[in-house]
């Protein structure tokens, strides 16, 4: 259900660009060098999550082909030079929209400055793009997940009994660093609770 939101909400979104409309076609092509594919999608890798190959390109493959949109799906196997390099062949194969999921700001603002040059709109998604110039970006709600995230904390305290005894310190551990600008700041509100008014430093590890 999630993927199948984050992806209606980004096709709700290349739609309000009036990118697509005009050429879309019946069909959708998926190989990596399509010349005619109007999107095309830059993956990241496939260590950091199953999810790329196995969730996120099927959905999208079959979203983009239910909507009458021709795309490429390509992924750069956490190669920053290949995921650039797949962006100038998009850009070169007449592709109007890139919907990124950047290896890391650098690079991916680097290739949002080379789409913008070449007339070409990019959707940050999933992960964001700090200092780019992103179109939009789409991703899960990050800020509803830091809330859930500190509610739930709050109410196994409260079910065990120790609601107001404990002191908690709340990290962020390993999620995404382009994630958690927003996720960890909806967790501060609940800090204040759990810890008797007493706000605590996020810290990552």
């Amino acid at each position: 259900m999630q993927q199948l939101t984050r992806i209606t909400l980004g096709l709700a979104l290349l739609a309000s660009l009036g990118l697509l409309a005009a050429t879309a076609s019946a069909r959708s092509d998926l190989a990596a060098g399509s010349s005619d594919a109007q999107i095309a999608v830059l993956l990241p890798d496939s260590k950091s999550s199953v999810r790329w190959e196995t969730q996120d390109r099927r959905f999208l493959a079959a979203a983009f082909k239910a909507a009458g949109v021709t795309s490429s799906i390509v992924n750069a196997e956490g190669d920053r030079q290949k995921q650039r390099a797949q962006a100038e062949q998009a850009l070169t194969n007449g592709a109007k929209v890139l919907l990124l999921v950047n290896l890391d700001s650098g690079s991916g603002a680097a290739i949002q400055a080379l789409a913008k040059a070449r007339g070409a709109k990019v959707i940050d998604y999933d992960r964001l793009t700090l200092k780019g110039s992103t179109a939009y970006y789409v991703s899960f709600n990050n800020e509803a997940v830091g809330r859930l995230q500190g509610q739930g904390l709050v109410n196994c305290l409260k079910a065990n009994g120790s609601y107001s005894k404990k002191r908690i310190e709340v990290r962020p551990g390993r999620l995404h660093a382009l994630a958690r600008p927003r996720v960890a700041p909806a967790r501060h509100p609940l800090h204040e609770r759990v810890s008797g008014g007493r706000r605590h430093r996020l810290r990552s590890r």
